[in-house]
C-alpha cells in the first residue's frame, strides 16, 4: 500500500498543479469545505462502516460511483476532511485503503490517471466493438461532434459548475485499437439532476455517449479526465458512434446540428439559472452537489445521501473563507501533508490558509 499512497500523490500533485483554482466559479471548494469536514467525515465511515456489516461486494461498491474521476477525486476530497476533523493517522490509512481497493476494480490499468482511464477489459473492448455500429464521418461531421461534446461539457459544468463536473463527464481511454488506431469513450450522463434542480425533469435526454476512433494521433488523459491531443482530432477522426439514452443514433448528419442547438441552449440557461441565485442559495447548491456525486454510494449504504440539516446550517451564514495573498509555503510539501494519510497535518476552522495556499498556488 506505501507503493499506492506514494503513486497515488505523484499523480495528484501532477493533476492538481495544473488547476486554476482562484477562477473556479462560483467559488472554489477549499473555502467552504472546512466548515463542515467533521460531519462530512461521520457520514462517511458511518457508510463505509454500513457497507461492510452488510457484506456488499466490493465491486458493487465501486460500480456505484457514477465515474472513476469520482473515485479518485473522493479520496483527495475526504483525506482533507479527515484531516481537518482531526481523525487519526490510522483511520486515515484505512479510509484511503477502502478507496484504493475500489480504484482498482473499476480501473483495469492505469490506476490514479497518469495518462489514462481504463475501465474495460480486453474481452469488453472486443465486444464493444463488435456490437457498436460505427461509421465513417466526414470532416465536416468530425467537426460538428467536437461542437457536441463542447456543449455537452457546458452542460455538465453548468450543473455541476467547476468543483464537480467529473460525475457527469467523464472520458474513458484511450484504447489501443490494431495500427495506430485509438477509441475514445466521451460520456455525459446526470444531465437531468432534478433533486437538485427540479426544472431539469423537464430535460429530453440524460445520458450521452459518444464513441470515437481516431488514426494516427496521441492521446493523453490525466487524473480528472483532462484530455490532450498530439495532432488535429478532427482531421484524426475516422469513425464514430452516437448513443443516447442507450440507443444508438443513426443518420448523424442530419441530427447533429439540433442536437448542438438543443444541448447549447440548456447549458445557457443553466448558467443563467444558477448565477441568478443568492450566495446563501449558492452555497446550499454546493453542498448537494458534492453530496450527488455519491448519491448511489450512500443510498446502497442506506445512509440519506442529501447533505443533513446541520451541514447546511454550517455553511448557511458563513463567509469564504479567505484566499492567502502571499506564498510562504513549498507547495509539494504542504500537498503531501494535505493528501498524504501518512503525514500528521492537523487542521482547524481558522487554520487552514495552508491547505488554501497548496491548492491556490502552483
Amino acid at each position: 500500500m506505501e507503493n499506492d499512497i506514494d503513486e497515488f500523490i505523484k499523480i495528484g500533485l501532477e493533476t492538481f498543479r495544473e488547476l486554476d483554482y482562484p477562477r473556479y466559479y462560483p467559488f472554489s471548494f477549499v473555502r467552504l469545505l472546512p466548515y463542515y469536514s467533521d460531519l462530512r467525515s461521520k457520514k462517511l465511515l458511518e457508510a463505509i462502516s454500513n457497507l461492510k456489516k452488510k457484506e456488499i461486494p466490493l465491486k458493487k461498491i465501486a460500480d456505484s460511483f457514477p465515474t472513476l474521476p469520482t473515485l479518485r477525486i473522493e479520496i483527495g476530497l475526504s483525506l482533507i476532511d479527515l484531516k481537518i476533523a482531526g481523525y487519526q493517522k490510522n483511520t486515515r490509512i484505512e479510509i484511503f485503503d477502502f478507496f484504493n481497493s475500489l480504484i482498482k476494480i473499476r480501473a483495469k490499468k492505469d490506476y490514479y490517471g497518469k495518462n489514462s482511464c481504463i475501465e474495460k477489459t480486453d474481452e469488453e473492448l472486443k465486444n464493444i466493438l463488435k456490437k457498436v455500429k460505427f461509421s465513417k464521418v466526414s470532416k465536416k461531421d468530425a467537426k460538428n461532434l467536437g461542437l457536441l461534446s463542447a456543449s455537452l461539457a457546458s452542460l455538465s459544468w453548468a450543473l455541476y459548475n467547476d468543483n464537480f463536473p467529473h460525475q457527469s463527464y467523464e472520458i474513458e481511454g484511450p484504447y489501443e485499437l490494431d495500427g495506430n488506431r485509438k477509441l475514445l469513450i466521451k460520456k455525459n450522463i446526470r444531465l437531468k439532476p432534478y433533486e437538485i434542480f427540479e426544472h431539469t425533469l423537464k430535460y429530453k435526454y440524460e445520458n450521452v455517449e459518444l464513441y470515437v476512433i481516431y488514426n494516427d494521433i496521441n492521446i493523453k488523459l490525466d487524473a480528472i479526465n483532462h484530455v490532450s491531443y498530439d495532432n488535429n482530432a478532427v482531421n484524426a477522426t475516422e469513425k464514430v458512434a452516437l448513443f443516447i439514452d442507450g440507443k444508438q443514433i443513426f443518420k448523424l448528419s442530419s441530427k447533429i446540428d439540433s442536437l448542438i442547438e438543443y444541448f447549447g441552449e440548456l447549458s445557457q440557461k443553466q448558467f443563467e439559472y444558477f448565477d441568478s441565485l443568492s450566495f446563501k442559495e449558492k452555497k446550499r447548491m454546493f453542498l448537494f452537489q458534492r453530496e450527488y456525486a455519491l448519491k448511489d454510494f450512500f443510498t446502497l449504504a442506506e445512509i440519506e445521501w442529501k447533505p443533513s440539516e446541520e451541514m447546511l446550517k454550517r455553511v448557511k451564514d458563513r463567509k469564504l473563507l479567505p484566499v492567502p495573498k502571499e506564498k510562504k509555503e513549498n507547495k509539494n510539501k504542504i500537498f503531501v501533508k494535505l493528501f498524504d494519510p501518512r503525514c500528521e497535518a492537523p487542521f482547524k476552522e481558522k487554520m487552514t490558509l495552508k491547505l488554501l495556499r497548496a491548492l491556490y498556488y502552483r
